[in-house]
């Protein structure tokens, strides 16, 4: 009998540990409730070995925003570019938006754009944007456009939030789900807008080293 009850003990923990394992696997991006990040998966554009691994060989993103005018993500080409993906329903994305304001503010001068594409109602994100203050542009997605971006960025889970980090020539430096915060920022963008900052003033110094000569000197007598 004991060793029965000791069977029967091992059994249901093993059957716990795969259910619970199961259910934190991701669920869809329509589980308004999933707040767990995971790994996103390649899609057939993105591969972690395949040849395309810069965002313009991609379909270029066209979307209106929220300022009723139609933009292209390669509007922002030659910028260091945070693509997040998100909705006002998602706990993590609200998380994360007051970091982004920040980032924004702070290194814009450096070569920072961040660029949302909002996958909820239009007048939900607008609200929101209001509320917090968003200094960012915020582009919509149509319902019927949403798991067709996400699929084509690498996220099969469908979940939110999801961000991606593209450098001035279009490499993909970082694509995920889940929180993107300040970890993160110093892990994948600071080392690029150093180095954008560092190029500037190396273009800087070579133009002031010849931009006071306007004709060759004359010899005198």
């Amino acid at each position: 009998m004991r060793f029965l009850q000791k069977n029967f003990l091992v059994t249901f923990v093993l059957l716990s540990a795969v259910f619970t394992k199961t259910s934190m696997a991701g669920p869809s991006m329509l589980d308004k409730n999933h707040t767990e990040p995971y790994q996103s998966t390649p899609s057939r554009y993105v591969k972690n070995e395949g040849a395309i691994n810069n965002a313009w060989d991609l379909p270029d993103i066209v979307l209106k925003g929220l300022d009723g005018k139609t933009h292209r993500l390669s509007d922002w080409k030659g910028k260091i570019i945070l693509l997040n993906f998100w909705a006002t329903w998602c706990r993590p994305c609200q998380k994360e938006i007051p970091e982004f304001i920040n980032w924004q503010n702070n290194h814009t001068s450096e070569g920072l754009q961040i660029v949302s594409i909002g996958l909820d109602e239009p007048q939900k994100l607008r609200n929101f944007s209001r509320t917090l203050g968003i200094n960012y542009p915020i582009l919509l997605a149509d319902p019927n456009q949403q798991q067709t971006l996400l699929l084509q960025w690498g996220n099969s889970m469908q979940a939110l939030p999801f961000t991606i980090v593209i450098g001035q020539d279009g490499h993909l430096h970082f694509m995920r789900t889940g929180e993107f915060d300040e970890e993160a920022f110093d892990a994948y963008i600071k080392p690029l807008l150093q180095k954008n900052t560092t190029n500037s003033t190396q273009k800087k110094g070579r133009v002031s080293g010849v931009g006071f000569i306007t004709e060759a000197p004359r010899t005198q007598g």
